[in-house]
């Protein structure tokens, strides 16, 4: 089939979907935003995701498609991807996934909004505009990157950059993984450096909630948060000592002025040891990326500084 003929169906007036049958179940897979697959059956250029839609039916490959918003690139596929986890996906930043007759949450089940990057932390600017339930929201920037949050708003407007509960994900990643992020916001996962960048070009507080093995809640704060871009490898700056309820004050300040490391980009084997990626120095007290249910060893997901302190549950979130 040729490319021009399959761009002139993208032509095509959008009435055709609204009256096609077939057109009908499409949903926007929010947990898949911002990521590709590899090797689609087609490619082709539209303007708009609609007649991206329509081009993909008429070619038949048409259980899910990818859309670039900047580039108005359309893949389609003859496979439903909807169900894969995050790591299969290419990182690809301004990226709209649906599927057909998938049955994941659709585009209409969450709150998109226009984030302005400078001004606060996107859970915290979704509060002060009523936005008041807790949940996964969608946001482009001023500068039109797409990718989405879960807010905390019940606690006063927090967004949640890591997540960790019942060992469901694999933290002993790549570099590169810990830059696109990884997980789903259902659950375990590390929103990605990238986005954290974005979010912290101006200082923001910082708290960590740790759930210990016997069933205690731990509170680490700092008042000030950031991290520099991938060219200084996501270097951390943070100070500010608010909290640290059973641990010591210094437990994340231990981190400050590092770059952030991984099991294939490692400083003094900390990634590898360690189980996950962090702010290494030599190497770390603070180890929510470590191996979950590890005992009695410095690579468990836990805290060192004040003796072992095991977690069950870590949240690491801003605003």
């Amino acid at each position: 089939m040729s490319s021009l003929w399959i761009l002139a169906i993208c032509l095509l007036q959008w009435h055709y979907c609204a009256t096609a049958t077939n057109c009908s179940g499409w949903k926007r897979i929010l947990s898949a935003s911002d990521r590709a697959f590899h090797s689609p059956n087609v490619t082709t250029t539209c303007s708009d995701v609609n007649k991206c839609v329509i081009a993909c039916h008429r070619t038949g490959f048409s259980e899910s498609l990818t859309f670039h918003i900047e580039t108005n690139t359309c893949m389609c596929y003859d496979v439903d991807r909807s169900n894969d986890t995050l790591y299969t996906f290419v990182p690809q930043l301004g990226t709209l996934f649906y599927s057909k007759n998938s049955k994941t949450e659709s585009q209409n089940s969450v709150i998109a909004v226009t984030y302005n990057s400078v001004t606060k932390t996107p859970c915290l600017e979704l509060l002060d505009s009523g936005h008041t339930k807790d949940g996964i929201y969608e946001m482009t920037t001023e500068t039109g990157v797409v990718f989405n949050v879960l807010c905390n708003m019940t606690a006063g407007g927090w967004t949640i950059l890591q997540h960790r509960v019942n060992n469901t994900e694999v933290f002993s990643r790549t570099y590169q993984n810990y830059v696109d992020g990884f997980g789903s916001l259902h659950g375990e996962f590390w929103l990605g450096l990238e986005f954290m960048y974005i979010m912290t070009r101006q200082p923001r507080s910082v708290k960590f909630d740790l759930l210990k093995d016997t069933n205690v809640w731990l509170l680490l704060q700092y008042s000030s948060f950031t991290i520099d871009d991938s060219a200084a490898y996501y270097k951390l700056h943070v100070s500010g000592h608010v909290a640290s309820a059973g641990m010591c004050t210094y437990t994340f300040t231990y981190n400050d002025g590092m770059e952030f490391y991984a099991k294939d980009r490692d400083r003094s084997s900390c990634a590898t040891n360690r189980k996950g990626g962090w702010w290494f120095q030599g190497c770390t007290w603070l180890n929510i990326n470590g191996g979950y249910g590890v005992r009695n060893s410095m690579a468990t997901m836990g805290e060192y500084c004040s003796g072992y302190n095991y977690f069950t549950e870590t949240v690491m979130s801003i605003r």
